[in-house]
């Protein structure tokens, strides 16, 4: 609630905020370690046991008999608490007077709410879900932080960072949809609950919805305006 009312009461302005390019930068540093961390933590986890078992099994298996009380099942726990967290990338915002897109606080605010119910109820996707977002924000942090700096040069990477995660919301749905099916049909074999398949279906298509036409405006109109520039 207090979240929203920021949001809601945050007026950008033309005239600057305070300052916080150096101290959003580190902070930026900081999540894009945290990341690396967890990705070395989670990934190799998963994909050992992708590989020597099956899809199925990565997607479906209850935690409990694979990864909840293993180094990765904490990381898995550490990661939902990180939302919270994150959560100063809109008080950064905020403070410098910064327009906040209704992309930035609803994917943040909606992403925490999610991985809370989705760890609380043991989801059998919670590694694949937390692998993949610690992929993506070890380096979205990463060029954060360097732009924050002033190295402008890392911009060029801020389309395939953005693929990244249209790839990420792609992957999320499927992952989503498979382990929904493979509930109905494997006589509720697939450690999921029906409430949050359905949530976490409406999350990742609407992020993937909201991160393409991000990508159109930001980048294939951008263009297309820079080149009609160019010829007139």
């Amino acid at each position: 609630v207090l979240y929203l009312c920021m949001i809601w009461s945050s007026k950008p302005s033309k005239e600057q905020g305070i300052d916080l390019r150096y101290p959003m930068a580190i902070w930026n540093i900081i999540l894009s370690l945290f990341s690396i961390i967890g990705v070395i933590t989670t990934v190799p986890y998963l994909y050992e046991h992708l590989f020597n078992r099956g899809l199925l099994y990565s997607v479906c298996e209850p935690p409990a008999n694979w990864w909840w009380n293993t180094h990765a099942g904490q990381w898995v726990g550490i990661f939902a608490l990180s939302k919270i967290i994150e959560l100063m990338d809109t008080v950064f915002l905020s403070l410098q007077r910064k327009p906040i897109r209704f992309l930035h606080w609803y994917h943040h605010i909606s992403v925490m709410l999610f991985c809370w119910f989705a760890y609380l109820a043991q989801t059998s996707t919670g590694l694949w879900f937390t692998s993949m977002n610690f992929v993506v924000h070890s380096i979205m942090y990463f060029y954060y932080a360097f732009m924050g700096f002033g190295f402008k040069w890392i911009k060029s990477i801020a389309i395939w960072i953005t693929v990244l995660q249209i790839l990420q919301m792609i992957v999320g749905s499927i992952l989503t949809a498979l382990s929904t099916y493979w509930y109905f049909t494997h006589k509720n074999s697939c450690h999921v609950q029906p409430p949050i398949q359905v949530s976490g279906i409406i999350m990742y298509l609407s992020y993937l919805v909201l991160f393409a036409q991000f990508f159109i405006t930001s980048y294939l109109k951008g263009s297309k305006k820079k080149r009609t520039s160019k010829h007139d």
